[in-house]
């Protein structure tokens, strides 16, 4: 069982966050530019066979020459942090997790398994099975002690963790073994395999809350072909969202939309070599993770079951991009006439009844941003009080969802609309107003995003509610309040285009 000791000396532990996985966690992206060394985040990767332990820079890909998740990944957590951070490296070409990576809870081969496996011994392949989950389990242990001795200190804490991987398990789809398909067999039975390997990971590694991001097999990128292999790759991304809704603090990190078809510097299983891909995916598992992180006690994501069906929505009928999008919880959702007050765009609603910011941030990948507005109007946070999240939880998962809207949208303006005060939750305004306040200040230091308080709306000059502004529920409101509404954001709008 690995133990992590506290020193008990400094006032913040040195953040720990493994990424783990197959050729794509190692990473075979080829940097056409300079990167530069960034002092304050350790790379530890133990047994590699070039250099085990130094600061984050070029090279700490699969070769001395190229970079992997791990650069984009340590920039974000650095940005975070801004205190020194550990990134641990355990990853190995070619391994599959129905063999390689098998852990003990998974339990016996199932059919296709059995299937896959008597023909690799009758071709003359013979693994160990379960031999690398053990292998990773020992290179984290060995890493955490390299790092404290590097470092010259012992105060780690385990963070988080990337699994990036998946290839093996998928590429084996064509195969038949006596007239069944256990190639395909393989693929159905992936959520089992990874769902009992990341919860013998956890406790292997005392950790049974570690927040873990998995991130897709994004190869081929969004458009996936209508052939039997884009069948197979559209079943094993589904196999992994499988997992992660399986799992608590857990997600999956869509990597599709990073595809860069102009890459030409290695095989398509790795991203063509594209060292921008592998950037933009590293900073998005450490949003992700930083997410996670920030769920607060006992809070899970939900509504994965109304998001798959708007998802579906938007794809049987995509809008416009460059259009503008209401972002958010039922505020926003409720909000029918959108479309006529802001009729110079293509208006498309896809905010949902019951949104917490940690929701809003984890769904956007996949409902939000392939809309590609160049405009989001964002209101979330109510629900968040509710549940019993602070101030500084609500305002720092508005404050990532900007990023991961900079790093998807960069030219994406985001007008946060303020909590509102309702009645209906009173005896929490202190929180209202200190997250409002929190997001305000952000907003002031960043190009691209406005902060408009429609409490002023909801209320007189005096601070008093205007009943008349909300429904019986004394939460939500009324067609009064959403006119008010619409003309402070539209004079939002106006001075965004105004300002240089």
């Amino acid at each position: 069982m690995l133990t992590l000791l506290a020193a008990g000396l400094l006032a913040d532990p040195v953040p720990v966050y493994v990424i783990a996985g197959q050729s794509n966690a190692e990473g075979y992206g080829v940097p056409h530019a300079q990167l530069e060394t960034i002092d304050d985040v350790t790379v530890v990767w133990p047994g590699r066979a070039q250099k085990e332990v130094g600061p984050l820079q070029a090279g700490w890909g699969a070769t001395e020459k190229m970079i992997g998740p791990e650069y984009g990944f340590g920039q974000a957590m650095q940005r975070h942090h801004q205190s020194p951070v550990v990134l641990l490296k355990t990853a190995w070409g070619g391994k599959d997790v129905w063999c390689d990576f098998r852990s003990p809870s998974a339990g016996d081969f199932n059919w296709a398994e059995r299937q896959m496996k008597t023909r690799e011994e009758r071709e003359g392949r013979s693994r160990e099975v379960g031999a690398f989950f053990n292998a990773m389990v020992d290179n984290i242990e060995v890493g955490l002690h390299q790092a404290q001795v590097h470092l010259g200190r012992d105060d780690l804490e385990l963070k988080g963790l990337v699994w990036f991987q998946g290839w093996n398990d998928y590429c084996q789809w064509p195969v038949e073994e006596a007239g069944s398909p256990c190639g395909r067999g393989i693929i159905e039975r992936y959520p089992h395999n990874l769902k009992h390997m990341l919860c013998d990971l956890r406790e292997a590694l005392n950790a049974t809350t570690l927040p873990i991001v998995i991130g897709e097999l994004g190869v081929h990128g969004s458009d996936v072909p209508k052939s039997r292999s884009g069948w197979a790759l559209r079943a094993f991304r589904t196999a992994q969202s499988e997992t992660a809704s399986q799992l608590d603090h857990c997600c999956l990190a869509p990597t599709a939309s990073f595809w860069d078809a102009q890459a030409t510097d290695h095989w398509e299983c790795h991203y063509n070599g594209s060292a921008k891909s592998y950037l933009r995916m590293g900073r998005t598992f450490a949003l992700h993770l930083l997410a996670l992180d920030a769920l607060p006690d006992g809070q899970t994501l939900k509504w994965q079951a109304s998001q798959k069906g708007l998802q579906s929505m938007l794809r049987r009928y995509p809008p416009k991009s460059g259009g503008l999008a209401l972002w958010g919880s039922s505020i926003f959702r409720l909000w029918e006439r959108a479309p006529a007050h802001f009729s110079e765009f293509e208006v498309t609603n896809v905010s949902f009844g019951g949104a917490r910011s940690w929701e809003t941030l984890h769904y956007a990948d996949d409902t939000l941003f392939p809309i590609r507005p160049s405009t989001i109007f964002y209101y979330c946070g109510s629900n968040d009080v509710n549940a019993g999240a602070d101030a500084a939880g609500i305002a720092e998962r508005f404050r990532l969802f900007s990023e991961l809207t900079r790093d998807r949208l960069p030219h994406t303006k985001i007008f946060f609309g303020a909590i509102n005060r309702s009645p209906e939750k009173k005896d929490r305004w202190s929180v209202v107003n200190e997250a409002n306040q929190l997001v305000a200040a952000y907003c002031k230091t960043q190009d691209g995003r406005t902060y408009v308080d429609l409490n002023q709306v909801l209320e007189a000059d005096d601070g008093s509610t205007h009943q008349d502004m909300f429904l019986p529920d004394r939460l939500h409101l009324t067609e009064r309040a959403y006119e008010g509404f619409a003309r402070m954001m539209r004079e939002a709008l106006e001075q965004q285009v105004q300002s240089p």
